[in-house]
């Protein structure tokens, strides 16, 4: 029997980690979210959680971001 791992698990931040990585790299996340084509505000939604990220585009988002 072979030991699946996955990196995947590895890879997920919280928010505030999402939050710090765009300061570092001196981005607003209205700038973040303009450079891969989504809504600034949609995006600001999935990152405070009023949006969970389980379906659809706010999934993607939370993946983009690493919170999932």
């Amino acid at each position: 029997m072979t030991e699946h791992t996955s990196n995947a698990a590895h890879d997920v931040i919280t928010p505030a980690e999402f939050k710090e990585q765009l300061a570092k790299e001196g981005l607003t996340l209205k700038v973040w979210a303009i450079e891969r084509g989504y809504d600034p505000e949609y995006c600001s939604r999935v990152l405070t959680g009023m949006v969970k990220g389980t379906r659809g585009k706010g999934h993607e988002i939370a993946k983009a971001m690493r919170i999932k």
